[in-house]
C-alpha cells in the first residue's frame, strides 16, 4: 500500500510526459519545480545556437533536495502515495530515499526510462523542447553515458519499465488455505492462552497484535494512522481461504472503492488506484459488494470470531 515511485532517466526521456499521460500530477513532487521555487527562469547565452535562452536555475540544489525530502518525510507520515520526477541518475542518488522507505515501511519503485531511448533521439528532443527545458547537450551526453556504466539499482528498490508500471497498482491476496482457521480478533475482545498451531489471527485488537509482532501467523488492521509504521500492520488486507475471497479492513468499503479487480489462476488482484490510508479508514453509508469484507463495521468488537 505504501509506496514512493521514483522515475529515472535523462532529460528529454519522457519523465514529464509520462505523468501527464496518467494523470500523476497530484500525487508528484518534480524538482525542476522546486527550484523555480526558489529562484525564477535566468537567462543564458547558447554559443553554439548564437542565441540566449531562459532555463532553469541550478544554483539552488541543496534547498531543492532538502525540500524534497521534507515533504517527502510530510507524506510518509500520512502514508500518501508518492511520486518523484527527477533524473536520479548521479552517484548514490537512491540512498538518501532510504531513511524514509525504513523509517515508514515504504516500498520503492524506479519507474526505469533509461533503456526507453538513444542519445541520438534525446538531443534531437531536445533542441525542440520548450526553452526553459532545454538542457546543455553536453550536459545530456554526460548523463546519458552514466546511464549506460550504473544500469543495475540497489536490491532494495524494485526495477519497472514504464509499460510495467499499471501493475504495480495491484494487490494480490494472500493465499491463507494451508491453515486450518482464521481467528478474528475484535479490538475489544479479551484472547486467552496462546497461538494455535494452524491458526491464522487477524486482529483489531492492537495490544494482541503487538504483544505476538514477532509472528508471521499475525496482522493487524489499521483503524488509523498512528500504527502504520507496525511491521505487521495493514490497511487492507485482502486474502483468499478455502476458495473464498475476503478483505480485511477497518471500515467498509464501498464498491466503487474496490475498484477492478483481475483473477488470475484464481486468486484477486485489487486496484486501489493511488488512494491514501486515511481514505481506507474512513466510513461511508455501505452498498453492496462484490467480495465478502471482515471490518471494524460488521462483527460485535468485544467477540473472537473464526473461519474455519
Amino acid at each position: 500500500m505504501k509506496k514512493i515511485y521514483v522515475l529515472r532517466g535523462v532529460p528529454g526521456c519522457g519523465k514529464s510526459t509520462f505523468i501527464r499521460h496518467h494523470h500523476l500530477e497530484p500525487y508528484t513532487i518534480s524538482t525542476d519545480n522546486l527550484r523555480l521555487l526558489y529562484g525564477n527562469l535566468k537567462y543564458i547565452y547558447d554559443e553554439k545556437q548564437g542565441k540566449t535562452r531562459q532555463v532553469i536555475p541550478q544554483e539552488y540544489n541543496e534547498q531543492t533536495f532538502n525540500l524534497l525530502y521534507s515533504l517527502i518525510d510530510n507524506k510518509m507520515q500520512r502514508g500518501e502515495t508518492i511520486f518523484v520526477d527527477a533524473t536520479h541518475l548521479y552517484p548514490n542518488a537512491f540512498e538518501a530515499y532510504r531513511e524514509y522507505v525504513e523509517k515508514y515501511h515504504y516500498e520503492m519503485i524506479c519507474i526505469d526510462f533509461t533503456k526507453e531511448i538513444n542519445l541520438n533521439e534525446l538531443l534531437k528532443r531536445n533542441l525542440t523542447r520548450v526553452d526553459f527545458r532545454w538542457v546543455d547537450p553536453e550536459v545530456i551526453k554526460k548523463i546519458y553515458k552514466f546511464a549506460k556504466s550504473h544500469p543495475r539499482l540497489p536490491r532494495w528498490v524494485h526495477q519497472v519499465t514504464p509499460n510495467q508500471f499499471a501493475n504495480t497498482l495491484y494487490i494480490g491476496e494472500t493465499d491463507l488455505s494451508t491453515y486450518r482457521s482464521i481467528a478474528i480478533i475484535g479490538e475489544e475482545a479479551n484472547f486467552k492462552g496462546t497461538l494455535k498451531p494452524h491458526e491464522f489471527y487477524i486482529s483489531y485488537n492492537h495490544d494482541f497484535a503487538r504483544k505476538h509482532h514477532h509472528s508471521k501467523d499475525v496482522i493487524f488492521i489499521n483503524r488509523d494512522l498512528s500504527t502504520c509504521r507496525d511491521h505487521n500492520a495493514y490497511t487492507v488486507f485482502p486474502f483468499i481461504f478455502k476458495g473464498k475471497h475476503y478483505l480485511a479492513t477497518s471500515r467498509t468499503l464501498r464498491d466503487e472503492f474496490i475498484g477492478y479487480i483481475k483473477n488470475i489462476h484464481g486468486r484477486n488482484f485489487y486496484n486501489f488506484g493511488l488512494a491514501n490510508l486515511t481514505d481506507f479508514m474512513q466510513e461511508f453509508p455501505v452498498n453492496a459488494s462484490r467480495v465478502k469484507q471482515i471490518s471494524l463495521n460488521n462483527f460485535k468488537q468485544s467477540s473472537i470470531n473464526r473461519l474455519a
